[in-house]
């Protein structure tokens, strides 16, 4: 699961032709997200080619078009027969402390033997986790700050931040 895999300058079957990939019948697309700029999950399909022997055959299905169609393209991958899932999108608006579509779609998954990879959190010091510390209506971050800087926003461009709680 990606954001697509055939999308991109000379596709799968440049990856095919260049030997990236392997030949006809490897890659199966169930969905591609036709308004992407990069082919990551072209990128991660040739990876997996090269590192993991015995691999016979790929499954593709997009997961940048919304939270159910992600939740979709888990189930059809399972009943597809996939052994593993390797799930490279995030949602900022999925709930963090109940399941939601997706999470409850890899615990089917995962039910159902599935072996279930993500980069869940994959944003390095772009994030801050703590419990909330009441400073005058203000977070306190530690040392009396109330503020913590994790990226700067130029002028005509945007920040999304997800604050989530523990309870319902």
């Amino acid at each position: 699961i990606s954001d697509s895999i055939n999308q991109v300058g000379s596709k799968v079957a440049g990856s095919q032709a260049t030997g990236d990939l392997p030949g006809l019948g490897f890659v199966q697309v169930l969905l591609d997200d036709t308004g992407s700029v990069i082919d990551e999950g072209r990128a991660m399909a040739e990876i997996v080619s090269d590192e993991v022997p015995g691999v016979d055959r790929l499954i593709f299905s997009s997961g940048t078009l919304g939270a159910a169609s992600k939740a979709d393209s888990i189930n059809n991958l399972v009943d597809m027969g996939v052994d593993v899932i390797a799930d490279d999108i995030f949602y900022l608006g999925e709930p963090m402390f109940q399941d939601g579509q997706i999470a409850q779609a890899v615990d089917a998954a995962k039910a159902a033997g599935v072996t279930y990879f993500a980069s869940a959190g994959n944003r390095a010091r772009q994030s801050w986790e703590g419990t909330y510390n009441d400073s005058g209506g203000f977070q306190n971050f530690s040392g009396g700050d109330i503020t913590q800087t994790i990226v700067t926003v130029p002028n005509a461009r945007f920040i999304q931040v997800s604050q989530q709680w523990n309870e319902p």
